[in-house]
């Protein structure tokens, strides 16, 4: 059996926060196979969560398609499934999901996706949460940190990561980082496979981690980008966010507005002026922020907007029979008019 090479469920120290006051949460559960204990099924309990396990790397992409989810730990130890979920799972991190997976196969998107990269030092044993750990209440309720791993027989248990981006390590091997907080706290890698925690601080280790993810703080603001196509050669565009903020487009390609959006606001992107000749409309250009917008498109086709001419109406009946008399009236007023003058 090919061992965990690569995973990197951060989670692990990350979550190890705050127990005491543990979020349950609806959770999405993957794992290939275990030869040890499988900690996650005893955390889960501990926390009180309500998990639903996926049956293989299909049906996870199926299940997370039909969520919503407050999280998805995924666990894969033993085969190389990840190509199944890997975009999946990145894109649901993109749009604000929590994930804490460990994977052994390495696979860029994950470590994208997650913040890491692999430093292919394998098969360290001993595990410190650091300063930033303990203050973030990974530690909590583990009986001893530094931690030992042991190797429940695979060939490869543990893997060195490298926190890239904003990310933070909050468990540190010798070398490297055993768990890395990413994405402001929505993501958490593990550099171990679970089932070599110790036995008396296993589950509490993978509670805490959970926990470090719905404790992490909120983002304050997330900025509005997308790309444009088919503008003119010479031409601008220009854009308007929520009403106010303009911004001038000359040339195709990537756009991107000066002004961010509170977390769990409404957005919306509008074209304020159109390029001579041509008429511009905006896709995914609306919705409520909770992570940085990265996808409003704006295509423009050549042909200036026509503006709309409505028709005259038609009176109805009523006001044809308002307009007769009118007129009945009118006449029959300067007929009568004439009758006196010719009396005079």
């Amino acid at each position: 059996m090919i061992g965990f090479k690569r995973f990197c469920s951060g989670v692990l120290l990350s979550v190890m926060c705050l127990a005491s006051s543990a979020q349950a949460a609806n959770v999405l559960y993957y794992f290939d196979s275990y030869i040890g204990t499988d900690y996650w099924v005893q955390a889960f309990a501990t926390r009180g969560d309500t998990v639903t396990t996926a049956v293989d790397a299909s049906d996870l992409v199926t299940q997370l398609a039909g969520g919503p989810w407050d999280l998805v730990v995924i666990s894969e130890n033993n085969y190389n499934y990840s190509a199944t979920w890997a975009t999946p799972i990145a894109d649901y991190i993109t749009a604000g999901g929590k994930v804490v997976l460990n994977d052994w196969y390495p696979n860029a998107i994950i470590d994208a996706a997650t913040e890491v990269t692999d430093l292919n030092n394998d098969n360290q044993t001993v595990a410190t949460i650091n300063a930033l750990g303990i203050a973030t209440g990974l530690a909590n309720g583990v009986a001893i940190n530094p931690f030992t791993l042991t190797n429940a027989g695979w060939s490869i248990y543990s893997q060195a990561l490298q926190p890239t981006g904003s990310a933070e390590s909050r468990c540190d091997f010798p070398i490297g980082s055993c768990a890395v907080f990413g994405n402001s706290g929505r993501t958490m890698r593990l550099g171990f496979i679970p089932d070599g925690l110790p036995a008396a601080d296993g589950a509490q280790i993978l509670a805490n981690a959970v926990q470090a993810l719905f404790d992490a703080p909120v983002v304050g603001s997330y900025s509005v980008s997308g790309t444009i196509s088919g503008l003119g050669a010479g031409l601008n565009v220009v854009l308007r966010l929520n009403g106010a903020n303009d911004l001038t487009v000359a040339a195709n390609g990537g756009l991107t507005f000066g002004t961010s959006i509170p977390n769990n606001s409404a957005y919306a992107v509008t074209v304020f002026t159109q390029p001579v000749g041509q008429t511009c409309t905006v896709m995914n250009g609306s919705g409520t922020s909770n992570v940085n917008i990265t996808n409003v498109s704006i295509t423009c086709v050549n042909g200036a907007v026509v503006p709309s001419i409505q028709p005259a109406s038609i009176p109805t009946l009523s006001e044809w029979g308002m307009i007769l008399l009118a007129s009945l009236l009118a006449i029959w007023g300067a007929f009568t008019l004439q009758r006196r003058r010719n009396y005079l």
